[in-house]
């Protein structure tokens, strides 16, 4: 138990790094957005980098946004259907979720890395940088999101145990400590 707790705080101080990095990522866009439409339309200086680079910001945003969603476990679900099934029906979907969720983002880890192999030598058309930082924020985000799953999947194991152990000690203080 004591693993979990100390995985979980190392875990949600990446939580915390990947929401300020988000938040600099927004306010990035914004300030290169608000002054590549002034450069456009006050100064008829247009900067052909600006979209480039937002674009680019944006995707690493959105891979930023997908990890601290399954981490948090605030991702897209289909709740009516969970709620109608018994308690060890859910606990065998959590980890099911889980465990499916993780297996795809080690897919895109590994995909992403090849990618990444053949992209990282190649230069985006209007900043000259390399148009492999996309899919290697791609492999930093999947790599963290396939442990923040596997974190996910050992709470739901504990947590899962841990019921079974409150249980069986209610159990015994209503019996009298006697052994059921």
């Amino acid at each position: 138990m004591k693993f979990v707790d100390k995985a979980d705080s190392f875990f949600k101080k990446i939580i915390k790094v990947e929401k300020a990095l988000g938040a600099l990522s927004l306010f990035i866009m914004l300030v290169i957005c608000f002054s590549a439409v002034i450069m456009r339309y006050v100064f008829n200086d247009p900067w052909t980098w600006s979209e480039e680079v937002i674009l680019v910001i944006l995707v690493i945003f959105g891979y930023l946004c997908i990890s601290i969603d399954v981490y948090n476990d605030e991702h897209i679900a289909l709740t009516f259907l969970y709620n109608a099934v018994p308690k060890w029906a859910k606990t065998a979907l959590d980890c099911l979720r889980h465990i499916l969720i993780g297996g795809f983002f080690l897919l895109m880890a590994k995909y992403g890395v090849q990618i990444y192999q053949i992209k990282a030598n190649k230069q985006l058309a209007a900043t000259g940088w390399s148009q492999g930082i996309v899919y290697f924020a791609q492999v930093v985000v999947s790599v963290l999101v396939v442990f923040f799953c596997a974190m996910n999947l050992l709470k739901v194991i504990v947590h899962s145990a841990d019921k079974k152990e409150d249980s069986a000690a209610q159990n015994e203080t209503e019996n009298g400590g006697e052994s059921v």
